[in-house]
């Protein structure tokens, strides 16, 4: 039996759906929105904002129906990619060192709300010698 998967086109369309949403969700709670679905060849973050003076990292999960809890879906690999897209934007932003949080926008049909993901699960260490500022692209 052959099952229909769903196209990268339509999940990334959705996923822009859910961006958009998360983004005007933030900006109603006093959130700055400073850069959308950076990326570099280790990994994307999809918002990234000011609270004040303080740096957060947001990944959007969007889950709809009986499937899982948003939260669920963010896995250790998909983490090491958060970290690692985090590193390479401090780097490239020149803001090694600096303050930030990482947290989880998620949407479901019951609503939306921030999560905070661990501190300790993605410290990142943007001093590689082997950053290259090639490897950065913001997508618009």
């Amino acid at each position: 039996m052959k099952f229909d998967r769903p196209s990268k086109t339509g999940n990334r369309a959705k996923g822009t759906v859910a961006e958009n949403q998360a983004a005007e969700f933030l900006i109603d709670q006093g959130i700055t929105i400073i850069t959308r679905n950076f990326s570099s060849r280790r990994g994307e973050i999809d918002l990234i904002g000011l609270d004040g003076n303080q740096l957060i990292f947001f990944e959007v999960k969007q889950r709809s129906g009986n499937s899982s809890n948003p939260a669920d879906a963010t896995g250790r690999v998909k983490l090491i990619r958060i970290r690692k897209a985090i590193e390479d934007y401090l780097k490239a932003t020149d803001q090694i060192g600096r303050d930030f949080r990482l947290e989880m926008v998620a949407i479901t049909d019951l609503g939306i709300s921030r999560l905070p993901i661990e501190a300790n699960i993605i410290a990142p260490n943007a001093e590689r010698e082997d950053f290259d500022e090639s490897d950065i692209y913001e997508a618009n």
